[in-house]
């Protein structure tokens, strides 16, 4: 994750800037676009598991639960 937006989801979740997101709801990640596939509608307002690296060597679980975007 290169950026964690303070008040988001994520970060209310305790993400931190430099972790880097391996599964999401129990399915591996490879790429940014992995997690824009798991992060459609349906997953709006229900608690996924993430499992992420932090300082490369720490492997952590957390819950994150996502939100709709405000429209711009």
């Amino acid at each position: 994750m290169v950026d964690v937006a303070k008040g988001s989801p994520a970060h209310r979740s305790g993400l931190k800037e430099g972790d880097i997101i391996i599964s999401l709801d129990g399915e591996r990640v490879t790429s940014v676009d992995d997690i824009h596939r798991r992060l459609t509608r349906e997953a709006i307002g229900k608690t996924l598991g993430v499992v992420l690296l932090r300082d490369w060597t720490k492997k952590v679980e957390i819950s994150i639960v996502p939100v709709e975007s405000p429209a711009t």
